[in-house]
């Protein structure tokens, strides 16, 4: 069983986190929200608020660790501060919870549904393609694409509906996220020869624009054709 340790005062990540982990039976683990002197985590997650005697806990812990910081607000510069600290991941707040139970699951193979090819693949290219994770928008094309390669779900607005259904939002407010998870990837640099790749001709150079059917419909296509090909040669 692994050992999360959980460090907020923020009733929204201590909420969420716990309810992303609720079947602790199918996820095997369990999640302390004090830290005790004589238990090995193996995953800390960290609030920004905690005092000096705590960031004097960060400096000893075991390399093996895996150690996620959560600051509140992108212009704090925590660099020179912690750049000699054990810190494998920082985030900034509004974060999604969901992603950095997605990096724990894979890193320590907690839950074998997520380490399938598919979303390993989706991890590495919206990462090449500069999707950052910190925006809502991002958050849900991931989870679209999952819908459409391991649920054979068609490109519609019914995934609109389902996503805005999970996430308790109005649909609108999906496509909005969305719409400007894409365009920070096509304005917010990333790797341009793979942008060019695989969406080709959909993106428009004279309006700087590409349409959220087109987006996930190249990259549907491409996801399915790398892994099918990295299948074919192992």
């Amino acid at each position: 069983m692994k050992k999360i340790l959980l460090l907020s005062q923020d009733n929204e990540i201590i909420d969420s986190f716990t309810n992303y982990y609720k079947d602790s039976s199918f996820y095997n683990v369990k999640i302390y929200k004090e830290n005790k002197k004589d238990i090995n985590y193996d995953v800390i997650v960290i609030d920004y608020y905690l005092e000096k005697d705590t960031y004097d806990f960060i400096k000893v812990i075991k390399d093996n660790t895996l150690v996620f910081l959560i600051l509140p607000d992108v212009k704090i510069n925590m660099y020179p501060i912690f750049k000699y600290m054990n810190i494998n991941y920082l985030f900034y707040k509004p974060i999604c919870i969901s992603y950095i139970a997605m990096i724990i699951n894979i890193f320590y193979e907690i839950d074998n549904t997520v380490i399938d090819p598919f979303r390993m693949e989706i991890i590495k290219i919206f990462n090449e393609l500069g999707l950052s994770f910190k925006l809502l928008g991002t958050q849900y094309l991931y989870e679209i694409l999952i819908l459409l390669l391991c649920n054979s779900k068609s490109i519609n607005n019914s995934l609109y509906t389902i996503i805005s259904e999970r996430h308790n939002v109005v649909e609108e407010n999906v496509i909005k996220n969305i719409s400007y998870a894409i365009s920070t990837c096509f304005n917010k640099g990333g790797n341009e020869e793979l942008k060019h790749i695989i969406f080709g001709y959909c993106y428009s150079e004279l309006t700087g624009s590409i349409t959220n059917y087109n987006f996930l419909h190249c990259l549907y296509i491409y996801i399915m054709n790398t892994v099918i090909e990295k299948s074919n040669h192992r």
